[in-house]
């Protein structure tokens, strides 16, 4: 009973075996400079002829298109390098489909040099050459930072990471991926631009993205005094600038993606572009004989053939100004959205009641923001707050702790006529308010987005972009506030729903009908009962 089980154990094991020495000798011969070879020979293969120039309002990019990203003979030495980088750390041949080159977007991007089917990988590039917050955990900085940051954010640990590593010149471990990174002309990310341009952004978006770009200067020049200027040792003065810092910043979020719950740089990963189409980000993957170590991933949501540019999504649901804000361009299929921010008044006569269903409901802050979009209804848990915000007196009774464990629950319906009323008109006044706070009108930005207007900077047109894109989000909530309004009496209010749970919404039986006899019949009886 037992002899064919353990045969067949045995058999299973040659196997195994002879692949394990067949996958050795077959890696033996691979490695070495077949990789380096075919790395060298296809970029130099390639003329680098200068990138035709195109709309950055049409084509989704990584770059400003006023910068010229036809390759010189010194970043094509540069990008040799890092390829010979490459392979030295482990990223196999076997493991990459495709080749750093310029792409017919704009900049660099990843060029086919295998027929890629739908499914397969890529590229694959181990897990251990990516730059994590932990990175700067394990540099001379980190017993300097700590406590030191106020806003321990991967990103920034990312940027001073960058920066450390930058000033050790030639002798870092990553100077030939730091000697291809793009500069900061050939960056378009708002943390870079001049103080009047971003002035002049803050006043096209709803979005508080000036708050976040002084909050990234802020951050650093704490640390700048705090630390930096009494370790110049660990911190080069020449290094570590705002500057600086702030190219860092731009590499890093135009760079990195969320792989295993981490955020993630990874060489050669990083110069894949963005595609409006795509349905897929890198992610992460075993790799290696057996999958024995773990890899960032290049995955095909379609099938490429040589020469096509590989591209992934850079994410479907972020808005124009996020898109800017982020990397420095807007796709063409940007939705159309805005953020609106509404809060509990603490004038409000039943503040302390709102603010506590609020808290229970495990909200941090009575002042919250929501994104509103174009064609799509409010979000639910907007209309909740807004009803919550607008209890007043005739309805202060749900607010009573009989029905605190209730009341948010009834307020993701119409409660009364007027509270619906009084929630969709604070809506719609707030959308007007935001409209009519933008810098230009309708028809300006019309004429910048045409190019009718010569005197507009590409960034001037990022901008109008922007303003348009959220001016239809406004504009489209306003129209839906009206058309509720019109129908509030056709709404089902929290009174309708009481008396259907009670069964009490039915017309009367002639068991609950009584005539006059009946009710002074009734009357008398309580009389006589009362004697």
């Amino acid at each position: 009973m037992l002899l064919k089980p353990l045969r067949r154990f045995r058999t299973i094991w040659a196997y195994a075996v002879s692949l394990l020495a067949y996958h050795l000798m077959a890696s033996a011969a691979a490695m070495g400079t077949a990789f380096v070879t075919h790395l060298l020979l296809t970029s130099r293969r390639h003329h680098h002829a200068p990138i035709r120039p195109s709309s950055i309002m049409q084509q989704p990019r990584r770059l400003t298109p006023t910068v010229s990203m036809s390759v010189s003979s010194s970043r094509a030495a540069a990008l040799d390098s890092f390829k010979q980088w490459l392979a030295n750390k482990g990223v196999k041949s076997d493991s990459v489909s495709v080749d750093v080159k310029p792409s017919d977007v704009a900049g660099l991007g990843l060029i086919c040099t295998k027929p890629i089917k739908r499914g397969e990988a890529a590229a694959s590039v181990p897990m251990s050459l990516s730059i994590t917050k932990e990175s700067a955990t394990q540099t001379p900085m980190r017993e300097h930072l700590e406590g030191a940051m106020s806003d321990n954010s991967e990103m920034a640990m990312l940027a001073l990471y960058l920066l450390y590593e930058k000033s050790k010149g030639d002798a870092s471990e990553i100077a030939p991926w730091l000697a291809v990174l793009p500069t900061k002309d050939e960056l378009n990310n708002p943390i870079l631009w001049s103080d009047g341009e971003r002035a002049e952004l803050a006043r096209s978006t709803t979005k508080a993205i000036s708050t976040w770009l002084e909050e990234r200067s802020l951050e650093f020049m704490r640390l700048q005094r705090r630390v930096m200027e009494k370790h110049p040792n660990v911190f080069d003065p020449a290094t570590f600038t705002l500057e600086n810092y702030q190219w860092a910043m731009a590499v890093v979020t135009s760079r990195s993606f969320f792989v295993d719950s981490r955020l993630r740089m990874t060489p050669l990963v990083d110069f894949v572009n963005h595609d409006p189409a795509a349905n897929v980000e890198p992610d992460g993957a075993p790799m290696g004989f057996l999958g024995s170590s773990r890899g960032v991933r290049l995955r095909a949501d379609r099938d490429y053939a040589v020469g096509d540019e590989f591209r992934v999504s850079y994410g479907p649901e972020r808005s124009a100004v996020e898109f800017l804000q982020m990397f420095g361009f807007i796709p063409e299929y940007a939705p159309s959205s805005c953020e609106i921010e509404m809060s509990i008044r603490e004038a409000d006569s039943f503040f302390d009641d709102k603010e506590d269903i609020l808290v229970n409901n495990e909200f941090r802050t009575l002042s919250q923001v929501w994104d509103l979009q174009a064609d799509k209804d409010p979000d639910p848990t907007l209309l909740q707050f807004l009803r919550l915000r607008e209890i007043g007196q005739k309805d202060a009774f749900i607010l009573e702790p009989l029905f605190r464990g209730e009341v948010w629950y009834h307020m993701s319906l119409p409660f009364s006529p007027a509270n619906e009323g009084d929630a969709l008109k604070v809506l719609e006044d707030e959308c007007v308010r935001l409209l009519t706070s933008f810098t230009s009108d309708d028809e300006t930005d019309r004429r910048i987005l045409a190019g009718s207007s010569p005197e507009a900077s590409e960034r001037q047109k990022l901008m109008a972009r922007v303003r348009v894109s959220e001016k239809a989000a406004l504009q489209s909530t306003i129209e839906w506030c009206e058309s509720e309004a019109l129908g509030l009496r056709l709404k089902e209010y929290y009174q309708e729903r009481r008396l259907k749970l009670l069964n009490l919404d039915g017309p009367l039986t002639d068991d609950e009908v009584y005539a006059d006899d009946d009710f002074e019949r009734l009357g008398s009886r309580g009389m006589s009962g009362g004697q």
